[in-house]
């Protein structure tokens, strides 16, 4: 196989896994029963990224949110829950609350979530618990 063969055949590869892994990350964001169905679990916030500050969330700090299929959801917030009610806009990525969150990221694991609630703009990552 020549050099030209082989870097061809290289490119083509790397262009073919980019693709498939495009595609892949894709799907879960194009189809809203999908990305619903990921959503409706209960989170626990893990860190939170304002200003180019991260910081962690103590394990068990009652930083939770659960997403009912029923479109219902209880926020945790200094111990207290309350309970509101969600849906999910496939056209603009966003779980539509009381503030409205944008879904950056979602897998079975992991959720990252951009909030400009009270004019405070801020990433919120959460891992799932439930």
């Amino acid at each position: 196989m020549s050099k030209h063969n082989k870097t061809f055949w290289s490119i083509l590869f790397s262009l073919t896994v980019v693709f498939n892994s495009n595609i892949f990350a894709q799907s879960i964001h194009e189809n809203k029963n999908d990305t619903t169905g990921l959503i409706t679990h209960k989170w626990e916030i893990t860190n939170l990224e304002a200003q180019g500050k991260k910081i962690s969330v103590p394990p068990n700090s009652n930083g939770i949110m659960q997403f009912n299929p029923d479109g219902t959801a209880i926020i945790f917030e200094a111990e207290k829950g309350h309970k509101e009610n969600w849906k999910y806009d496939n056209k603009n990525k966003t779980i539509m609350r009381d503030g409205n969150f944008v879904i950056i990221k979602i897998s079975k694991d992991s959720l990252i979530l951009f909030s400009d609630a009270d004019k405070m703009k801020m990433n919120i990552y959460l891992k799932r618990v439930g």
